[in-house]
């Protein structure tokens, strides 16, 4: 979670991380996400191509929220990290 809002912020998105450690996921939003309705006021194109970014960088970043894993290695993390970061700063390229 922190490693998203991190890198988003810097890169200058608008973005709610919602959810808890164990399931969450970003939205593209400059209004605070609270329900299913301001859920799916978030720009879920900008959501796609983020995710699709991730995918090109080897993390698999479903449409759905994120669940991690106590498997996750730190090598793992820090993969995760590089395609988070690299993200972030194409995303309105």
């Amino acid at each position: 979670m922190d490693m998203l809002s991190q890198e988003l912020t810097q890169s200058g998105h608008a973005h709610q991380i919602v959810g808890d450690p164990t399931l969450f996921d970003v939205v593209f939003s400059e209004s605070p996400v609270a329900d299913g309705r301001s859920w799916f006021k978030g720009d879920a194109e900008k959501n796609g191509r983020f995710n699709n970014l991730m995918r090109q960088r080897g993390i698999f970043k479903a449409p759905a929220k994120l669940n991690p894993s106590l498997a996750l290695t730190d090598a793992d993390l820090n993969q995760m990290a590089g395609a988070i970061a690299d993200a972030a700063r194409l995303l309105d390229s």
